[in-house]
């Protein structure tokens, strides 16, 4: 994996482009500044949900950077996304829609459709 594909060199990256020290996001994500090094450099796992959540609130970050970092997060682990695992728990319907599309044997194409239906469809309700 390439460095900047990585968890710890992408909160780094933005950390330093915000001019935070290590030691003051450590203090406002309440971890040690040890620990946080560790993280960024790949020596530990990802920080959990809500301190991803508190570092992207702490660097003012976009959607965008927040859902990387949670991709990025979930890379690490090899497993989905949190953000993503938590609209699945609040949704039943999704679940159920996944189970659904794997069934039927849903393509890629399959998808964008939809996720194009569902733009149109917020596009037309705004």
């Amino acid at each position: 994996m390439r460095d900047e594909e990585r968890f710890g060199a992408f909160l780094r990256k933005k950390r330093e482009e915000h001019n935070i020290t290590m030691l003051a996001l450590a203090k406002a994500l309440d971890v040690s500044g040890a620990y946080l090094s560790d993280v960024e450099r790949g020596r530990r796992l990802p920080l959990n949900p809500e301190r991803i959540r508190k570092a992207a609130e702490v660097l003012s970050f976009n959607k965008d950077e927040m859902n990387q970092m949670f991709d990025l997060a979930a890379i690490s682990r090899g497993t989905v996304a949190q953000d993503i695992l938590d609209y699945i728990k609040e949704h039943d319907y999704v679940v159920r829609a996944l189970r659904l599309a794997r069934t039927l044997g849903a393509t890629e194409s399959d998808w964008m459709d939809f996720v194009s239906t569902l733009k149109h469809k917020n596009a037309t309700e705004v």
